[in-house]
Parts: C-alpha cells; structure tokens; sequence
C-alpha cells in the first residue's frame, strides 16, 4: 500500500487540562475558607443559630475533644490566647498544625509544594491519641473544666 493513497488520521483532541477545568473550584474553596474565617472572627458562637452545635454534649452530656472549638478559635481570631486556653487547650496547641496543613493543601491547589506535617502517619497518630486522652480526662468528675 503506498503512502500516497491512504487517508489521513483523524486529529487527536486533546482532553481538558485538570488545572483548567477545576481552577474556578480552587477560588471557590480559597473564599470559602476565607469566608468562614471572616464569619468566625465577626460572629461570636455563643448564641448564634447558625454555629453547629456538639452532638455528643447533646446526647450525652459528655464533653468531646472538640467541644469549646468553635468559641477557642473565635477568640483566637481575636487574639485572646487566654480565654482560647480555658475554652480547649488542646485546640490551641494544635492549632497551628491545622493551620499549617490548611495552608499547604490550598497551596497544593496552586501547584505550590509545601511540606504538609499531617501526611505522616505518625503524627495522625499522635495527634488523634491526644485527642482521646484529652476527651477522657475532660469528662473525669472532679477535675475542674471551664465551660
């Protein structure tokens, strides 16, 4: 067969660039977050209607790890480490590292590479053990835990 006759290939088009497609997706997160922290530093949490409200406190009466989150890091926001403290210490201490985490995941998103703490095993490890220990000893009558 010569190459005179034969028909030419059809052309080859190429699929959509992931970057392209999700990059409207990546702004939306980046205000997303930025929306909720804007609304966390406004708007006090206690009192207001649109704050979740700990589901494990209102089944049980127990304290979880999380409870007094929203409030710490409202006043974190505000720079009061003090009341941050009373309200979960444990969330003050990690705070940072989910900041940080926060931080390289949305850079990630812009195709910046940061070294993300939370991506060894380890520290998921340390990090969730406290947590347990740390919503264990809360809930121990006789320890005095702010509200």
């Amino acid at each position: 067969m010569s190459a005179v006759g034969s028909p030419a290939p059809p052309p080859v088009i190429a699929p959509a660039s992931p970057a392209g497609v999700n990059l409207w997706l990546r702004w939306v997160v980046l205000a997303g977050l930025t929306g909720i922290a804007v609304v966390l530093w406004r708007y006090q949490p206690a009192g207001q209607v649109f704050y979740p409200r700990c589901w494990t406190y209102s089944m049980t009466g127990l304290k979880c790890p999380g409870c007094g989150v929203l409030r710490a890091t409202h006043a974190m926001l505000r720079g009061e480490f003090g009341l941050a403290w009373v309200l979960n210490p444990l969330w003050v201490c990690i705070a940072p590292l989910v900041a940080w985490t926060t931080l390289a995941w949305v850079a990630g998103m812009f195709s910046v590479k940061l070294p993300n703490p939370m991506a060894r095993p380890w520290v998921l490890g340390v990090v969730g053990g406290l947590a347990v220990a740390y919503g264990i000893v809360r809930n121990i009558p006789g320890i005095p835990w702010p509200q």
